[in-house]
């Protein structure tokens, strides 16, 4: 694990920096720190040499999860796992409900069927299935003699 740091911090300069204080008795003003947990936007001019060029704003998690395998890192997702990001509120959930949103991950794509389509969907799914619940139970149910 401390590989990543190490060759993280040697192939990205551009994110040393020299902190205003650390609350430290013995500061000095002398030691860098390095960002490796920063707010980019994903372009050169901005985040120079590791930048995709995408010009997506990349928040920390994914900014340090790109530039490491820009590096030769493998980056693992645990998709049972329930994340959370606190600040002045708590914004939690899961994976499985991130999929649930409306254009969660992918914005307006016009080939996907909007909101209104799929209820549609979803009620013709649900009138297959009863036609189908009764289909099986005329065939289980034994006849009246």
């Amino acid at each position: 694990m401390r590989e990543v740091f190490e060759k993280f911090r040697e192939e990205y300069p551009q994110f040393s920096y020299k902190p205003d204080h650390n609350r430290s008795e013995h500061f000095d003003g002398k030691r860098y720190i390095h960002a490796f947990f920063d707010t980019v936007i994903d372009n050169e001019l901005y985040a120079g040499k590791g930048a995709g060029g995408s010009d997506r704003y990349l928040s920390e998690d994914y900014m340090f999860c790109q530039w490491a395998r820009k590096i030769g890192f493998t980056t693992w997702l645990c998709p049972w796992m329930e994340v959370n990001h606190v600040g002045t509120y708590v914004f939690n959930g899961t994976l499985k409900d991130l999929g649930r949103l409306e254009f969660a991950a992918h914005g307006v794509d016009e080939g996907r069927p909007m909101k209104e389509e799929r209820k549609i969907s979803r009620q013709e799914r649900r009138e297959k299935e009863r036609v189908e619940k009764k289909k099986q139970k005329k065939l289980t149910t034994p006849e009246k003699t």
